[in-house]
């Protein structure tokens, strides 16, 4: 990105110094023990819900149901989060 702003005779071994430095020097993200989800006392009350695609031009709504997996795919037309609520309250 660097070179659509300016350039000058070997700006990509001096970007790359920099990115190696600034990886060196950066903080990683603190580490947090591993939490299961709580288990579901009965199907359909914890959904998990994602968007794939667009395959061919589709994109499905996924819906997979944490209590039984059963897994749903919902042709999409738009995914503006009004469209997801029409779906989900069918």
């Amino acid at each position: 990105m660097t070179r659509s702003y300016v350039w000058w005779p070997g700006i990509d071994k001096t970007t790359e110094a920099e990115r190696a430095v600034c990886a060196a020097v950066a903080e990683a993200p603190h580490q947090h023990a591993p939490k299961s989800w709580p288990w579901p006392n009965k199907p359909w009350s914890i959904l998990h819900i994602d968007f794939l695609g667009p395959i061919a031009g589709l994109t499905y709504l996924i819906i997979v149901d944490a209590c039984s997996k059963r897994t749903e795919a919902i042709n999409m037309t738009r995914t503006a989060v009004q469209a997801v609520i029409v779906v989900l309250g069918e």
